[in-house]
């Protein structure tokens, strides 16, 4: 299990996210191939490899509720995200299924709600 730290900047409240979601994907069967993945002003939280999947993931972490997506990402950052999973298949030129997927986290006393949203932008 993750230490848990009680955070006092939103910075360290997403960096106790992510080392979460690292941890929970990781239980999950995922195999993490990035962190904080960056080409120019495109950034991914995570990338992952699943099966014959690619998964981009955007973590978002919060205090409070989670449930309403559309507040939690914008349509700048589902662009900004596209871009990125365009330019990473683009270099690494593999021949596998890619997806984006939102995980949602919500800090609680001991630990962390988890919202798992699979192939959560762009591909409906």
């Amino acid at each position: 299990m993750v230490p848990f730290i009680k955070s006092s900047t939103p910075q360290e409240l997403g960096k106790q996210g992510e080392a979460y979601a690292r941890k929970y994907l990781l239980s999950k069967g995922y195999k993490i191939l990035h962190q904080n993945w960056r080409y120019k002003h495109l950034e991914v939280d995570l990338i992952a490899k699943k099966e014959n999947r690619i998964i981009f993931i955007e973590v978002k972490t919060r205090l409070s509720d989670i449930s309403n997506v559309e507040e939690l990402i914008s349509a700048n950052k589902e662009r900004s995200l596209l871009q990125a999973l365009n330019v990473y298949m683009a270099h690494n030129k593999e021949d596998v299924f890619c997806q984006i997927d939102l995980l949602l986290l919500r800090k609680n006393v001991t630990s962390f709600e988890v919202r798992h949203l699979q192939n959560a932008i762009g591909m409906h």
